[in-house]
């Protein structure tokens, strides 16, 4: 599994001549998943916080995305275009590269999203059997993924992003004096 999606990366990156799609997604997911359960299985060493860890990104990128389309009173299993990757390539992609293609765009959006997901990969391989640790660093992870995100929707660091609010609430308390 790892030489073929090392293979589809090696040959689709920067370019991407190949579209993995839901269903190659969704595999590759539960490879990863079936991994992480067989590694705690037979290494009772390692704290359940590594794998979570080491998919910090992705798990992230689930759990503020139902939680901001809950408290929106949205579909939570439904598309849009808020995800934090998709944030990247309009707001900073776009900016650093205003005469490129959406092929570059997209190549360059991937290798900033790549880096949002060595931080916490890289906490969960070095405190591996430490869970305070692990626990500390997914906590420090969630809190950049979101002031991340707040500084992307709202164009200032901030703590609290209102962009996670109901639109109605939203609108509301932006009309208060």
């Amino acid at each position: 599994m790892g030489a073929a999606a090392l293979g589809l990366m090696l040959l689709n990156w920067p370019m991407g001549k190949i579209f993995l799609g839901d269903g190659g997604a969704y595999f590759l997911g539960f490879g990863v998943a079936w991994l992480a359960v067989t590694l705690l299985a037979r290494h009772p060493e390692v704290s359940a916080w590594t794998p979570l860890l080491i998919c910090g990104f992705p798990v992230l990128e689930v759990m503020f995305s139902v939680l901001r389309r809950w408290r929106r009173r949205q579909k939570v299993g439904g598309p849009d275009a808020m995800h934090l990757h998709s944030l990247v390539k309009r707001r900073l992609a776009r900016r650093l590269l205003p005469n490129s293609s959406k092929l570059v765009r997209n190549s360059v959006t991937g290798a900033i999203m790549w880096l949002a997901g060595l931080l916490p990969a890289c906490i969960g391989l070095y405190w591996v059997g430490n869970a305070p640790a692990l626990a500390a660093g997914f906590v420090v992870s969630a809190f950049l993924y979101s002031a991340s995100y707040a500084r992307l929707t709202q164009f200032r660091w901030c703590i609290g992003a209102p962009t996670m609010r109901a639109p109605a609430l939203a609108a509301a308390q932006s009309d208060v004096p």
